[in-house]
């Protein structure tokens, strides 16, 4: 009896002793998980603390870059606008030049054409005086035939006196061809210099339509400079809107992921961050094509303006020598 009783005794103390063992490992499995819990919300805190750390980080370096880039933008504009200055200052000098030349060109025009008018007149008066003298070798050459027909003499005297007119017939008949020989060979002398003033009025003219035609090529220049002026600030205007979109978008996702810290709101970040940068990435394709068609067009126009000059050039050198064949 007495034996039962400790056993009985015996095992309610094992009994007490596996219960307080049990209590411990469950709170030691609490205690554990508690752990567990603590150092998991650690890590969340410490994740969450490191991912708005690098947002913090990006956005700064963003702000660096699109000052820099502002103020590269900046630099980049005065550099512009003072080549442009200085192409018009150069444009603007070059076309008082070529006025200048235009001026001296008419001038010299106006004076070989009076030149030429009074070498005409010269000639037409020259021509009259040839004319004159033909009129009157033709009327000596008559009475001198008329007086070699005469054969019957009523004396020695008048024989004598009619050779001696035909004598001084002969004479005046040689000073006369002489005087036209004379004013033949000063009539052609005139007539070369009118024709050479002509080729010189002619390489005047040609050299005033030159200069017309360069003065037309700068304006058409200034015309198509203007345009890919125009172009280049809409296509600058158009990217800093872009910008200020994205700056905008940046900020309203920075504002979504102060605002959620759960599990939710981090996938919903994450989503629009992906798409932010699909948007980003798009944006900047669209960006360079454009830029390479604006700079394709460029070229195209900078060879066709060329390919249009040489053909002006060659149209002039062919009208010229054209006109002085003529």
């Amino acid at each position: 009896m007495k034996r039962r009783e400790e056993e009985m005794k015996r095992r309610e103390e094992e009994m007490k002793r596996r219960e307080e063992e049990m209590k411990m490992r469950k709170q030691k499995k609490y205690e554990m998980k508690k752990k567990m819990e603590m150092e998991l919300r650690k890590e969340e805190e410490e994740m969450r603390r490191n991912e708005y750390e690098m947002e913090l980080r990006r956005k700064e370096e963003e702000y660096e870059m699109k000052m820099k880039k502002q103020k590269e933008d900046e630099e980049e504009m005065r550099r512009n606008e003072y080549e442009m200055e200085l192409r018009r200052k150069e444009e603007e000098e070059k076309r008082y030049r070529n006025m200048l030349i235009k001026e001296r060109l008419s001038k010299e025009l106006a004076k070989i054409e009076d030149m030429r008018m009074e070498i005409e007149k010269v000639i037409e008066d020259l021509s009259a005086q040839q004319e004159s003298l033909q009129e009157e070798l033709k009327e000596l050459e008559s009475v001198y035939e008329e007086l070699e027909s005469k054969n019957d003499f009523e004396s020695q005297e008048e024989r004598k006196l009619i050779q001696d007119q035909k004598m001084e017939i002969v004479d005046r008949i040689k000073q006369l061809q002489v005087k036209i020989d004379q004013i033949e060979m000063k009539r052609k002398t005139m007539i070369k210099r009118s024709q050479e003033l002509e080729a010189i009025k002619q390489k005047l003219a040609s050299d005033i339509e030159n200069v017309m035609v360069e003065e037309e090529e700068q304006r058409r220049k200034q015309l198509v400079e203007k345009a890919e002026k125009e172009e280049e600030l809409r296509m600058e205007k158009i990217k800093k809107m872009k910008e200020i979109e994205k700056i905008k978008q940046m900020e309203e996702i920075g504002k979504n992921e102060e605002n959620g810290r759960n599990g939710k709101n981090q996938k919903n970040e994450r989503n629009a961050r992906n798409e932010k940068n699909k948007t980003t990435e798009t944006n900047t394709r669209n960006y360079k094509k454009k830029k390479r068609n604006a700079k394709e067009t460029k070229r195209n126009a900078k060879e066709t303006r060329r390919n249009e000059k040489d053909a002006n050039i060659i149209k002039s050198k062919i009208k010229r020598n054209e006109t002085f064949r003529s």
